[in-house]
């Protein structure tokens, strides 16, 4: 096959479009155990881990049907974090585990929510 004539790397919607429309009510759980570089001198996991955190359930929630983050990178695919929004109730401290819950509500278009 002459190189004009190979195909374009295709975008794996398919695997989007399965977990979306079967399961939107299915949570991802990523489990954390809080080490000391999560926390601040007094032990408190620092406001901005549970960001990290969130990134890595996210990204890990992907792998799990199938979708390397990496891969959609060597696309050209971005998918940028376009609303955050975080409560903090209670502290979470050293040597906890947690847990972080993800989940694809609407896959419409080119948006993921």
């Amino acid at each position: 096959m002459a190189s004009s004539e190979q195909s374009q790397p295709q975008l794996p919607t398919s695997a989007i479009e399965s977990q979306s429309i079967q399961k939107p009510e299915v949570w991802f759980e990523y489990v954390v155990r809080v080490h000391p570089h999560h926390t601040d001198y007094a032990g408190i996991v620092w406001h901005g881990t549970y960001i990290s955190w969130m990134e890595e359930a996210r990204v890990e929630s992907l792998r799990s049907i199938g979708i390397e983050f990496a891969e959609l990178v060597n696309l050209g695919c971005d998918l940028p974090v376009v609303e955050l929004s975080v409560r903090y109730h209670k502290p979470v401290k050293l040597g906890m585990v947690v847990v972080v819950k993800t989940r694809m509500a609407n896959s419409e278009g080119v948006r993921l929510d």
